[in-house]
């Protein structure tokens, strides 16, 4: 697998992983109120904290977290530089039997665009000889973790957010709601600035 492929899977991994994974889980405990449930959980990413996000990151299957922590990527640092200008709101939301709607704007820093910034400038030629002395002192692992500490400064610099609205569909089962696939995966990305994470790099 070469070292672009790696970056995508791990970045693809690092973005999608818990975001997905503690709204399911909120969303699941949250039986009677979808509102506040949905606040709850987005409300853990405005202004994150590794105490607002330590019990969602403890419901990551062991595999994801073993996987990012092989390329030395902390998901609270990465979390906290992704989220630090995120905010929402919540809309309309609207429930009938076992089916709901929930209408929300999700504003934050364009992540995508950051990503491909940091990888024009990884893969420029200004970058071949000190890169080249990173793989040499610590292989490929090093150089992710190059790419990572490049890619927070870009995030960190950005100043522009832009908002993306989605209304999001849940189901109720056995007494819980759940959301469906296709809103989950729209969410992840209007919480990520429109990130399509079918090409992040």
């Amino acid at each position: 697998m070469s070292i672009t492929s790696k970056l995508s899977r791990v970045l693809t991994l690092a973005c999608t992983a818990i975001l997905a994974s503690t709204l399911m889980i909120g969303l699941t405990a949250c039986s009677n109120d979808e509102q506040a449930g949905i606040s709850t959980e987005l409300g853990a990413f405005k202004n994150p904290t590794k105490e607002s996000l330590e019990p969602y990151v403890g419901q990551l299957s062991s595999s994801d977290l073993k996987e990012l922590e092989t390329y030395g990527i902390d998901i609270y640092e990465f979390l906290g530089h992704c989220f630090s200008k995120f905010d929402y709101s919540v809309g309309k939301v609207s429930a009938s039997g076992d089916t709901a709607t929930a209408e929300l704007s999700l504003t934050n820093v364009d992540v995508q665009s950051a990503v491909k910034a940091t990888s024009d400038e990884f893969q420029s030629s200004d970058m071949r000889d000190e890169l080249a002395q990173i793989y040499t002192d610590g292989g490929e692992t090093a150089l992710i973790q190059k790419f990572f500490e490049m890619f927070y400064s870009k995030l960190d610099e950005t100043t522009e957010t832009v908002s993306n609205d989605v209304t999001v569909k849940l189901t109720k089962s056995n007494g819980s709601w759940t959301i469906d696939d296709a809103s989950l995966n729209d969410l992840v990305s209007a919480a990520y600035g429109g990130a399509d994470f079918s090409s992040m790099l």
